[in-house]
């Protein structure tokens, strides 16, 4: 069963407000696609709207093969869509172990899964925190724990809203260094990203949204050469 995300012309927004205008892309297992935009086109509703956050108006959503548009997040997640959402949403009083022992879900067949000893070797700073709450966590360490959180939770395709908001260089790295190992694995991942840096080293696709709907998809290196692009929807000069 292909381990692939497929968003079908979705429709979603708040309350009478439409904000998502038939938005379709396909995130394929073992691929990086990067959604790029400026503020208030859409990018985070598209994110709730796919974890099951924000009710869909119209249009389908597909995991592996299977439409849940209607299920609730709990279903999506144990179905294995994960998301590291905007604001990392740390519980305050919960300890780093705990954090990372609530998300934890076996993995299905294939490579070793995202264990707890995996994630804190990738971020070891995590280790000195275990027993640390989330009240008591720097911003960039709080980020270490909500993508830690996400892994655990071994999912088919995992989606991030800005992760690297806020942090230092060195901490880019090793989230794209996690994002390229996800890919090896066979993970799709959907990436809401801010830093273009990081966006273009790693998208095998990029998605450029305007006004609720997809304006561009190419690869990186398509969007580089199309530098009108870049200018007129990103505002990069």
């Amino acid at each position: 069963m292909p381990d692939r995300l497929e968003i079908i012309d979705l429709h979603a927004g708040y309350g009478e407000a439409a904000v998502l205008h038939g938005v379709s892309l396909t995130v394929a297992g073992g691929t990086i696609n990067v959604v790029l935009g400026r503020n208030g086109v859409g990018k985070t509703t598209l994110m709730r709207a796919l974890m099951g956050l924000n009710p869909v108006r119209r249009g389908s959503i597909r995991l592996a093969e299977r439409d849940i548009t209607q299920l609730a997040p709990e279903s999506r997640a144990r179905l294995g869509l994960g998301l590291v959402p905007q604001g990392r949403r740390l519980f305050r009083s919960l300890t780093v172990r705990e954090h990372l022992t609530v998300g934890a879900r076996t993995p299905g067949p294939g490579p070793a899964g995202w264990t707890l000893a995996r994630v804190l070797a990738l971020f070891p700073r995590l280790a000195e925190r275990l027993d640390h709450r989330g009240s008591m966590l720097s911003g960039g360490e709080q980020a270490m724990v909500a993508i830690a959180r996400a892994l655990v939770g071994n999912p088919r395709v995992l989606m991030l809203d800005e992760p690297t908001e806020g942090l230092s260089p060195l901490l880019v790295r090793d989230v794209a260094k996690a994002l390229r190992v996800l890919r090896e694995e066979g993970v799709g991942v959907l990436l809401v990203e801010q830093n273009l840096g990081l966006a273009m080293s790693v998208a095998d696709r990029i998605h450029v949204m305007s006004k609720g709907s997809i304006a561009y998809s190419g690869t990186a290196a398509e969007l580089g050469a199309a530098g009108d692009v870049g200018q007129r929807l990103l505002g990069l000069g």
